[in-house]
């Protein structure tokens, strides 16, 4: 029904925009000017739908086979006069989303990419793959540690097209109010849902060239604002996170910034690096007692450590990170300091899944991205696909 459905609104376009030859960009019999629509006339149901729907090739393997396989819900852009073709966001009505993982009772789990200024779409898209294939979404940085890098919105966009979920990251560091409008109006044209918006760490005082924060807007203005954008779509609605710091708080503490949060539009919160359980499951206890896992979900934060340097950078680069001395005088003691990190990690995602409140897991590295995927399946967490 749902390929009926398309196939039908596509072709009202089609005929709108007197759009009438077909070609497929593979070997087969083309649908051309005036044929008939039977059997005989397209090699399959496949070629005949990227043909009426502009796909790209490439994507069958993960959007479409025959015309009853895993179906593209497909949005069209404007078309503009003088355009050769529609432009289309593709997504996978099929696809299990984060919003689904974590309004379900399963265990989540995502990945963060590792970007650097120098890798281009196919590194990052190659990347992201190896993730997809074990985690529920991929995370993507928002100049971690100032380093620029492609553009969020844009990375999300390329994942979105090849089936992915992405968490896009934005901060208040590095974009003025016009620039936040801008780019969830970007992020919400590419089919884009996942944001996890956060202030952004201070720049480095040797940042070269010297550069200031722009700080426009507080955390909580940027919830509100990707809430109410996301409201005035009805047809997209944003699901929105942010983060917090875990700590041993006293027990008179109240999350009154957890609250105004949630108040805002907050929908889960994902915590800072910290690689203490004991501390991970004593502030989340908290959480679950004022009954704010009643109007968030909680993902901790862990890293996969490749080496005892690789820990003490990340303490320092990530103000409020928490990676016990213990952690790294296991990693000192390893022949294989690597293979150590990750079996570290995978421990913890193991020990965090029981965890009262926890809803789910981010892992984070400095070094290879595929470092994090045999984290996630030697945890266990997720099968070997």
């Amino acid at each position: 029904p749902v390929a009926a459905r398309l196939l039908t609104s596509n072709v009202a376009f089609l005929t709108q925009h007197n759009i009438d030859t077909l070609l497929c960009e593979e070997p087969c019999r083309r649908y051309a000017d005036n044929a008939s629509a039977n059997d005989d006339d397209v090699c399959c149901g496949w070629h005949f739908f990227r043909g009426i729907c502009g796909l790209r090739p490439g994507v069958g393997n993960r959007v479409f086979h025959g015309l009853f396989g895993h179906v593209p819900m497909l949005q069209s852009a404007a078309i503009g006069v003088g355009q050769k073709a529609p432009l289309w966001t593709e997504v996978d009505v099929g696809m299990k989303t984060l919003k689904d993982v974590l309004h379900s009772s399963e265990f989540a789990v995502t990945a963060e990419l590792a970007l650097t200024p120098q890798q281009d779409v196919q590194d990052v898209i190659a990347a992201a793959r190896v993730l997809a294939d074990v985690a529920d979404a991929v995370q993507i940085p928002d100049h971690r540690n100032a380093r620029p890098h492609i553009s969020p919105v844009a990375i999300g966009a390329h994942l979105r097209a090849d089936g992915i979920d992405p968490v896009v990251r934005m901060n208040c560091r590095d974009r003025n109010r016009i620039a936040v409008h801008s780019e969830l109006l970007a992020a919400r044209s590419f089919g884009i849902s996942n944001l996890l918006l956060a202030r952004g760490g201070d720049l480095p005082e040797d940042h070269r060239p010297p550069t200031t924060g722009v700080y426009d807007l507080s955390t909580i203005d940027l919830v509100r604002i990707a809430a109410d954008d996301g409201r005035n779509d009805e047809a997209h609605d944003f699901f929105i996170g942010t983060v917090a710091t875990a700590f041993n708080p006293k027990d008179d503490w109240t999350p009154e910034k957890l609250q105004a949060k949630a108040d805002a539009g907050a929908q889960f919160i994902q915590l800072q690096l910290c690689m203490n359980t004991d501390v991970l499951k004593n502030y989340v206890s908290h959480l679950v007692d004022a009954r704010l896992t009643w109007r968030f979900q909680v993902l901790a934060n862990i890293a996969v450590l490749t080496s005892v340097d690789d820990a003490r950078a990340m303490r320092r680069s990530n103000p409020g990170s928490i990676i016990p001395s213990t952690l790294i005088a296991r990693l000192e003691q390893a022949d294989d300091q690597v293979a150590e990190g990750i079996a570290i990690a995978a421990e913890m995602i193991q020990e965090l899944r029981d965890v009262p409140g926890i809803a789910g897991v981010n892992l984070q590295t400095t070094d290879d991205s595929a470092l994090l995927a045999t984290a996630i399946r030697d945890s266990g967490v997720r099968r070997n696909d």
